[in-house]
């Protein structure tokens, strides 16, 4: 898919195209091609901190009743993996990706991780390209949270991602969710636990971590995401604990 093509989706017209390249490209490509000039961890880095504040001030603006620990929380819900993934599935990032053969071969540009980090980098790509004025990604960003929730606090829900796939399924299909072991990986000190959420026969998600019930958990909340993101199933998202 051209790129143009993104830049109808996030209605904005680099001025660099260096810098949107930089965005798209994952370390899988430039670790087989060592000849790109750069990946997208350092815009990566820049986007991070350029969420945060803009999330921070549209907090601040739309919420003045909300005490700080409440306005923490949500900010947090907002910008974690889970989340921006799904935002970055609404203007089909992945399709956009520079990944490496055994990314595209394991479904990268579906991963969470993958698709959380190169949002972050378009948001710190579209920073710089903008002389570092936030109005332009803060529309971006502001404009993609307006079509992923109708309110914000809905995200804070997401602290019992079981329940709340749970409560979707049994309203929406009359199903309940079942968590299935993939896999245990690694050594005896650090097990790895790969689950798979399975709503009737399809995989809506899939979650890893140390402990299997942490692991069931990143498997909910990467269903969810994959719901509010309106993509199809086999998501996942990782944990280190």
């Amino acid at each position: 898919m051209p790129i143009n093509d993104l830049q109808l989706a996030i209605q904005y017209e680099f001025r660099d195209s260096k810098l949107q390249l930089e965005a798209l490209t994952h370390p899988s490509f430039r670790a087989e091609y060592p000849n790109t000039p750069a990946d997208n961890q350092r815009l990566e880095f820049l986007g991070d901190a350029v969420i945060q504040i803009i999330v921070t001030d549209r907090l601040y603006q739309a919420l003045p009743l909300e005490p700080e620990g409440t306005l923490t929380k949500i900010r947090a819900a907002l910008s974690k993996q889970p989340t921006l993934a799904g935002l970055a599935r609404l203007i089909d990032l992945g399709k956009h990706l520079r990944l490496g053969h055994g990314e595209k071969q394991n479904h990268g540009d579906a991963r969470d991780s993958i698709l959380c980090d190169a949002f972050e980098a378009l948001i710190g790509a579209i920073y710089l390209d903008s002389d570092n004025n936030l109005e332009a990604p803060a529309r971006l960003l502001n404009e993609l949270i307006d079509r992923y929730c109708d309110d914000v606090h809905q995200l804070l829900q997401g602290e019992n991602p079981k329940g709340e796939l749970q409560e979707w399924t049994q309203r929406k299909l009359h199903l309940k969710p079942a968590y299935e072991l993939k896999d245990v990986s690694g050594p005896d000190h650090e097990r790895i636990h790969t689950i798979n959420v399975m709503i009737g026969d399809r995989c809506y998600g899939q979650g890893q971590a140390g402990k299997r019930q942490t692991a069931e958990e990143n498997a909910a909340r990467a269903a969810l995401a994959a719901i509010r993101g309106g993509s199809g199933p086999d998501h996942e998202v990782h944990s280190a604990e």
